[in-house]
């Protein structure tokens, strides 16, 4: 099977502007897609003649005859055209089968790009496009790479980000890069060449509802009933219901890693032990030591338990706030009815 296209090798086709005449993106890894293409738009087509030489079709809406066209057409005052096809598996076989001839004579002026979540490599299109090597599969960065990205992508805004940091913001947003990137935008803006630790980085999101949601499952970890408490309501008024079995996850979460921790301790685990066994960041499992020994097994186990019978009350109309009160009570007190 040829090699697909590797991201770092599309930047580079991209930054020195010898892009191919075709490509098929795919794959679930939406930021690194987009973030291809704004590259593209913005290095590859000039922004005075942009709205003649860059067209964005989609495959539940446009015909073979309306992409051809273009793709066919030369550029106006440019030496290239830039065509994106969204949708792409949106377009029919025999829509497909009608565009092979042009994969096979593609005129040098145009670079087509043609988008798909996952391509079924058994038709002639997609094959034609994989076997010249200009496939390009988008995946967002697993887990355990996720603050290596931060990382990484911080120089790239320039700006370096301390280790503890990257685990604090993964902690605080979450994994997805989509998430991610706008965070270190605002970082990169408050600070340009500087350097970035865990304070900055709490500084930064303090006003975001995933900074309130880190906020809570801090201070019910910690068993903070005086912090806890103010957080939810706060939370509860800003977000409203819709939110609240997002929150009642998180919490469980937070509870099941107190729990695993805990365990593992038992078990005479080291902190290099329980970072790589549980998957977390090194900067997660240095928070999780000392405040699982706080907890006794049986109240995670039964707050656990308690958190089950609240996210069903919840999707059963139960009265959210009474509900979310109790629940935290009793896991910040140890007193479960």
């Amino acid at each position: 099977m040829p090699a697909e296209l590797s991201y770092g090798h599309l930047l580079k086709q991209i930054e020195t502007g010898r892009l191919e005449p075709f490509y098929l993106f795919f794959g679930a890894g939406e930021f690194l897609r987009e973030s291809a293409l704004t590259k593209i738009r913005e290095t590859c087509v000039e922004e005075a003649t942009r709205d003649f030489n860059l067209r964005v079709f989609y495959g539940d809406k446009s015909g073979t005859g309306e992409i051809l066209d273009f793709a066919r057409s030369l550029p106006f005052m440019a030496i290239r055209r830039i065509g994106i096809v969204r949708k792409t598996e949106a377009l029919d076989s025999e829509t497909l089968q009608s565009l092979v001839p042009y994969l096979n004579d593609p005129p040098p002026t145009t670079c087509m790009i043609f988008i798909v979540s996952s391509p079924d490599f058994r038709k002639s299109f997609f094959k034609i496009i994989r076997d010249k090597g200009r496939s390009v599969h988008f995946r967002d960065p697993s887990e355990n790479k996720i603050p290596e990205w931060i990382a990484r992508t911080a120089r790239g805004l320039g700006f370096e980000i301390d280790a503890g940091a990257c685990g604090c913001l993964r902690e605080i947003v979450g994994a997805d890069p989509m998430e991610l990137y706008p965070e270190l935008e605002k970082l990169a803006l408050r600070y340009p060449g500087g350097r970035v630790g865990i304070s900055e980085v709490r500084e930064n999101a303090v006003n975001s509802r995933s900074y309130t949601i880190f906020e809570l499952t801090d201070s019910i970890s910690s068993r903070r009933i005086d912090r806890a408490l103010p957080v939810l309501r706060r939370f509860l008024e800003e977000e409203g219901r819709d939110a609240v079995l997002r929150v009642v996850g998180m919490i469980s979460r937070e509870i099941g890693l107190l729990w695993q921790c805990k365990t593992a301790v038992a078990a005479g685990q080291t902190l290099e032990d329980i970072t790589k066994n549980l998957g977390i960041h090194r900067f997660v499992a240095q928070k999780l030591l000392p405040r699982c020994r706080l907890w006794r097994p049986e109240e995670l186990e039964k707050g656990i338990e308690m958190l089950h019978r609240a996210d069903a009350g919840i999707k059963t109309g139960a009265p959210v706030e009474i509900l979310l009160e109790r629940v935290l009570i009793a896991l910040c007190t140890g007193r479960f009815l």
